[in-house]
C-alpha cells in the first residue's frame, strides 16, 4: 500500500488531481519513496459534487526508461521531460529526485528545447 502526505511539496500531484481535475489525469514521474519511475493514472471521486478522494493505478516505467539508455552512446545526452520542463527520465536518478528542470540543467539549450516543444 502507498500512503502519502498531501502537504508534502513532493506530493503536489495529489491536491492538483483532487481539486483541479474534472475527470482524470496521466502523470509520469520518479517516486523517490518507491525508487521507480511510474505512469500514474488518477481520477477524483466525487460525492455530492465535491471531491472526496482519488482512485488510481500506477504502471512502472523504470525498466522501459532504463532500456532506452542501455544502447545510447555515451556522447549522446537523452532526457525525458514533462510539459512543465521537469526531467522525468535520465541516467542520473538524482535529477529526478530533485525534480530538476531541463532549462535549469541544460541552461540556454534546455530553454530552447522547452520553447520548441511547446509548439508541438
Amino acid at each position: 500500500m502507498y500512503t502519502l502526505d498531501p502537504s508534502n511539496p513532493a506530493e503536489y500531484w495529489y491536491n492538483m488531481t483532487l481539486y483541479e481535475t474534472e475527470r482524470f489525469n496521466f502523470n509520469i514521474n520518479y517516486n523517490d519513496t518507491l525508487k521507480k519511475t511510474m505512469l500514474w493514472i488518477n481520477a477524483p471521486v466525487f460525492s455530492q459534487g465535491k471531491a472526496a478522494g482519488l482512485v488510481g493505478t500506477g504502471i512502472e516505467l523504470t525498466e522501459f526508461i532504463n532500456s532506452l539508455y542501455g544502447d545510447v552512446n555515451g556522447d549522446i545526452r537523452l532526457y525525458l521531460f514533462n510539459r512543465h520542463g521537469e526531467i522525468t527520465g535520465a541516467p542520473d536518478d538524482q535529477l529526478l529526485i530533485d525534480k530538476v528542470s531541463l532549462a535549469e540543467y541544460l541552461g540556454t539549450a534546455g530553454g530552447a528545447i522547452l520553447s520548441q516543444s511547446e509548439k508541438l
